[in-house]
């Protein structure tokens, strides 16, 4: 609309009008001449100078960020000798302002992901050992990778990722898989504690399995256990601090401390065996 009032403004209606109302080409052409003036070459120059910088950085949008360095080549080799760049690399001069890297199968995270498409291939996708990341990848994990996400891009399962991720030592880290299985079973049952027959086999474990359970059935006390206990797990912020975030960080630090690194990774595997489910990547 803004380039239509331009033109308007310019005067080229007027100036199609004085021409187009002439059948004789001699006669169009003197018409033309004589009504041509400055300020039609001024707006023209005015509108490309608008429209052609934004063409060419959706042009460049659009490029793959990793294709840009060939697409820069293509349109310099398409130019004649007196266009082409005098200083510098071709393939950086006309595009890079803009856009996005797409991921090719000879990258690293897409070859992981073609990978592990390739595992556990007897299972359903669904059924298959979960992967656990920041949750920004949680989508390509279950499309690409066919298998289950822990934490997706829609910020579900994002406590057990982030405190995964940020975990101090390998016994938090395997603490917050098993806290992650043990509260899905629990959701699973509808029932404030575990199963019996898993009582059984925590205990076996060694595990205080009645302290357990406090901790697993009220997140909001392990917020305030949390928050006033620096020393011990960490300092938190308060305000940010959600209750589901503290269970996770109550309940591995519980399992870390009860237990050396072998005792919460057999923790961990009773659990999976149980459960039938595993974070496994």
């Amino acid at each position: 609309e803004a380039i239509r009032q331009a033109l308007d403004v310019a005067g080229y209606p007027e100036l199609r009008r004085s021409v187009a109302s002439l059948s004789d080409r001699r006669s169009q052409f003197t018409a033309f001449r004589r009504s041509f003036k400055a300020r039609h070459v001024l707006i023209m120059i005015l509108v490309v100078g608008l429209l052609l910088p934004n063409i060419w950085i959706s042009i460049d949008a659009g490029i793959p960020g990793n294709t840009k360095s060939a697409a820069g080549t293509q349109v310099a080799d398409s130019l004649p000798s007196w266009l082409q760049p005098t200083s510098g690399p071709a393939s950086s001069v006309y595009f890079g302002a803009a856009g996005t890297t797409l991921d090719t199968p000879d990258q690293y995270d897409s070859a992981g992901y073609n990978w592990l498409a390739q595992q556990d291939t007897a299972l359903p996708a669904a059924l298959r050992p979960a992967f656990v990341s920041w949750w920004d990848y949680g989508f390509q994990a279950i499309d690409q990778g066919q298998h289950p996400s822990v934490a997706d891009n829609f910020q579900n399962g994002i406590d057990p990722a982030g405190q995964f991720l940020l975990a101090q030592n390998e016994s938090l880290a395997i603490g917050v898989l098993a806290t992650t299985l043990l509260i899905a079973e629990q959701q699973k049952s509808g029932l404030a504690y575990l199963p019996t027959d898993l009582n059984a086999i925590l205990r076996s474990d060694g595990l205080n399995v009645s302290r357990l359970h406090t901790l697993l059935a009220n997140a909001s006390a392990d917020y305030t256990l949390v928050v006033a206990h620096p020393a011990t797990y960490l300092p938190v912020d308060p305000s940010t601090l959600t209750d589901l975030n503290a269970e996770y960080l109550a309940t591995s630090y519980f399992l870390a401390d009860s237990l050396p690194l072998s005792g919460v990774a057999q923790v961990y595997n009773d659990v999976q065996s149980y459960t039938g489910w595993t974070i496994r990547y």
